[in-house]
């Protein structure tokens, strides 16, 4: 074999171990190596702004040329670094949390990558409180105030198991207001005919992230005692006591009751709707005819002679204007948060259905209109049907 032949054989087997090594994985491995800048990927799922309890995350690593080392960090503590990433955030202390995620390849250079993600950690239940403005705790009485959150939270309040209605107020409105951020305003009317003398307030607050708060509070009402009247129906109008029309004209009523509107109509103290004295006083129990009729006062009835005048306690809306058999000329106004008040047995009704009324306008004049042993008015406040005392609705009540 000549020189040139032998030198053709071994360039080609030069060649061939060349091939071999080039496409071969250490080949590969030492190119990546030496030569190799690129960072790795870091690739985290979304998070929400806030959260609570256990939260998964899922993070992606990758480096197409070199073995890479993850070190994961939450708020400078180091983490295991498991896919996915399962967070108990109830063993970190709330507030902001910074999740840091660091991979760093094998290379000669140490190509490095940090992916950070910063969430709140809150698992603290909202803080609910309640300060009362009115709290008269008896029969037809009234339970008055604010429920204050110092965070956003949806809410919702019970009494006995009826929903309250919450009107979102300005924190302004209340006691050490710079302390809180939402408020919601209500009112309760106590039934006349309470039976129990307990009364149970719930209230549950959920906020943003699901922390919740369960408050429960209970009232006890004081007894009240209600006089007994015995009243003499004239013989021409005993009819007006018949049972199936008072029912008639009540379910007429409580409709109109039922259209109450969130918002607060009123301003200020509530006035009485005439300046006369009281001749029959709220939750008497009321004896007709020697007993054809029993029934309970759930109003006031005002001394007032035929054509007086007779005025709004507050401002609102009028729902109801109608001439009934036995309220006779009735008027309904509608305060706001289901408190509505009512005038019966006017001889001229001087408003309609959907008027606005001013505090002290006049709405109508005294009769003798409907169930009447005498020409007055009769006055109720309620509050979302309920039958509450109109005297502490007055100013300095």
């Amino acid at each position: 074999m000549n020189k040139a032949s032998r030198m053709l054989k071994r360039f080609l087997c030069l060649l061939v171990v060349a091939i071999v090594i080039l496409f071969s994985p250490i080949f590969d491995r030492v190119v990546n190596f030496l030569f190799d800048k690129d960072i790795p990927l870091i690739i985290i799922s979304p998070v929400e702004d806030k959260v609570r309890g256990i939260i998964t995350l899922d993070i992606l690593v990758f480096d197409t040329s070199n073995p890479i080392k993850v070190n994961i960090q939450l708020n400078k503590k180091k983490v295991d670094a498991v896919y996915p990433l399962i967070i108990n955030t109830t063993r970190f202390p709330d507030g902001v949390c910074v999740l840091e995620v660091e991979a760093t390849d094998s290379s000669i250079r140490k190509n490095r990558a940090v992916n950070t993600v910063e969430f709140t950690i809150d698992n603290t239940p909202p803080l609910v409180e309640i300060v009362l403005e009115k709290e008269i705790l008896e029969p037809g009485g009234i339970l008055q105030g604010w429920i204050n959150l110092k965070e956003k939270a949806s809410i919702e309040a019970k009494i006995d198991g009826e929903n309250l209605i919450l009107l979102e107020t300005e924190p302004a409105n209340i006691q050490n207001s710079e302390s809180y951020l939402l408020s919601f305003f209500f009112i309760y009317g106590i039934p006349l005919n309470e039976e129990s003398l307990l009364k149970e307030m719930s209230i549950e607050a959920v906020d943003e992230v699901g922390n919740k708060t369960t408050k429960l509070i209970t009232y006890k009402l004081r007894d009240r005692k209600f006089p007994t009247e015995y009243l003499s129906i004239a013989e021409e109008k005993t009819p007006l006591l018949d049972i199936k029309l008072l029912r008639e004209e009540r379910k007429i009523v409580e409709e109109a009751l039922n259209k109450t509107s969130k918002g607060i109509y009123w301003e200020g103290d509530f006035i009485p709707p005439v300046n006369s004295v009281v001749t029959s006083p709220f939750g008497s129990k009321r004896i007709y005819n020697q007993g054809l009729l029993i029934d309970r006062h759930k109003g006031l009835d005002y001394r007032a002679k035929k054509g007086t005048g007779i005025q709004a306690t507050n401002s609102g809306f009028v729902v109801l204007s109608e001439f009934l058999k036995a309220r006779g000329g009735t008027v309904i106004i509608d305060h706001g948060m289901g408190v509505m008040s009512l005038y019966y047995h006017l001889e001229e009704i001087m408003v309609k259905v959907g008027d606005r009324v001013k505090k002290g306008q006049f709405i109508g004049k005294a009769g003798d209109t409907g169930i009447t042993t005498a020409p007055h008015l009769h006055f109720e406040m309620r509050i979302r049907v309920v039958a509450v005392d109109p005297n502490h609705f007055y100013g300095g009540k």
